[in-house]
């Protein structure tokens, strides 16, 4: 069984933590969003709608952070 809150912890989610689906699949949404921009994949719409997200979710502007500096480390190494 997924422990939740232990999840949202390690992942620093600080959204709502109510133990839905929609919680969950916001979560993901939000992380795969993110993947995809690192990625050059987002389409312009989709990446205003991140941006706005981002821009009032700490959890996900820190994870944003934290993908965004291993994407560069791994792209600049040898």
């Amino acid at each position: 069984m997924l422990d939740l809150d232990a999840y949202f912890t390690r992942i620093g989610h600080s959204g709502p933590r109510t133990p839905t689906l929609a919680t969950l699949h916001a979560i993901v949404r939000a992380h795969e969003a993110i993947s995809a921009q690192l990625d050059g994949e987002l389409d312009p719409h989709d990446a205003d709608a991140l941006d706005g997200h981002l821009g009032t979710c700490a959890s996900c502007a820190a994870l944003a952070t934290r993908l965004g500096s291993l994407h560069r480390r791994v792209r600049l190494r040898p």
